[in-house]
């Protein structure tokens, strides 16, 4: 199954940022994004269609799976060949007083917070409380 573009999750929530966290989540979590980088780590360098092979997936699904984790910066293309460019990624998620979500490529932290926080307009703010706002006016 293909990832859900960042285009077309901001259609369907009407909010650019949720968009942005959906997708990011989507990609660093899927299981075939996880195998196929999986696949990268272990043969260092690889083609689409030797990791493709790897991981017993069509091409061009490995291909979406490699540019979606290429926009985050977590693996790169050079004349055909992938290779992974951060020594460390990571999900986090944490309960407090709110629920939290963090992700992290080499480093570069991008933290969510989800809960009962508002934004400026009293608005839901977060990956989850504006996921379970837009949920609510869907039903």
């Amino acid at each position: 199954m293909a990832l859900p573009s960042h285009a077309e999750l901001a259609r369907l929530f009407d909010d650019e940022a949720l968009a942005r966290e959906a997708h990011a989540a989507e990609v660093l979590v899927s299981w075939p994004s996880l195998r196929v980088l999986a696949a990268l780590c272990e043969a260092g360098e690889a083609s689409t269609g030797e990791l493709a092979r790897a991981v017993n997936m069509d091409m061009g699904e490995v291909r979406d799976h490699l540019d979606a984790l290429a926009e985050l910066g977590v693996v790169a293309e050079s004349d055909g060949v992938w290779a992974v460019t951060s020594e460390q990624v990571q999900l986090s998620v944490e309960l407090d007083e709110e629920l939290r979500v963090f992700h992290a490529v080499d480093g570069d932290v991008d933290e969510v917070s989800g809960g009962e926080p508002k934004s400026s307009e009293g608005e839901p703010s977060g990956l989850f409380a504006r996921m379970k706002a837009w949920l609510s006016t869907v039903r």
